[in-house]
């Protein structure tokens, strides 16, 4: 399989992938890995990093403000170290 284009992006539009929040939140809910939930390359990739982020933050990713500061600061942070 070939790998996504890559592009620059921000927090925000990260968490507001469907498949990132749906992977999020079945990491936290303790589901195993869901092969075939998605199809395309995008949404695949969403879902893992969803996955991915989940197991590396523990606070909340919003508020009624929308996203929170932690997890835009985390989730940056960690692809600038190269864990995500």
């Amino acid at each position: 399989m070939r790998n996504v284009a890559t592009r620059t992006t921000t927090a925000r539009t990260i968490f507001a992938a469907k498949g990132f929040m749906v992977g999020f939140n079945s990491v936290r809910r303790g589901l195993p890995l869901d092969y075939d939930r998605y199809t395309t390359r995008n949404a695949q990739w969403a879902y893992e990093q969803g996955r991915q982020f989940a197991l590396q933050f523990s606070g909340e990713i919003k508020n009624r403000n929308g996203f929170t500061w932690d997890a835009k600061n985390a989730i940056m942070e960690l692809y600038r170290n190269n864990s995500m």
